[in-house]
């Protein structure tokens, strides 16, 4: 007996459903402090690893959890960074630098999620709200 094409064809969609899922899991949903469109967006989350200001620019060194490393530059003439960076999808305040850079030194085991529109000049960086251990 010969299976209808229709069928045959049904069977390897629902095969190869299972990838097709996986796949799409794994996407993160940009935050909405995030504008531009999901096509000229990418994030890279993990544990940052240093975060230099210097007058104009700020630059954080991350390592992924995708076991990449990677640098992003802020830039933000007469101002800093804060502007860019949100706690937890909440804008930044003077408290979080005082949390995030305890005796002016990067806390241990910070991380972030990092947001790259590629028609803007500057990523936004969204920091884990760190818990106290203990």
């Amino acid at each position: 007996m010969r299976v209808p094409f229709v069928r045959l064809l049904l069977t390897l969609a629902l095969v190869g459903a299972p990838a097709a899922v996986g796949s799409a899991q794994g996407r993160l949903r940009p935050p909405g402090f995030v504008t531009c469109d999901r096509n000229h967006l990418t994030s890279f989350t993990g544990r940052v690893v240093s975060l230099a200001r210097d007058g104009d620019t700020t630059t954080l060194r991350m390592e992924t959890d995708e076991s990449t490393k990677e640098r992003f530059i802020l830039r933000h003439p007469g101002a800093d960074a804060t502007a860019w960076f949100t706690l937890g999808g909440i804008p930044f305040t003077a408290a979080d630098w005082t949390a995030l850079l305890p005796a002016g030194r990067l806390r241990a085991g910070a991380r972030a999620t990092v947001w790259v529109c590629t028609d803007e000049l500057n990523p936004r960086v969204d920091w884990e709200a760190h818990e106290p251990v203990g």
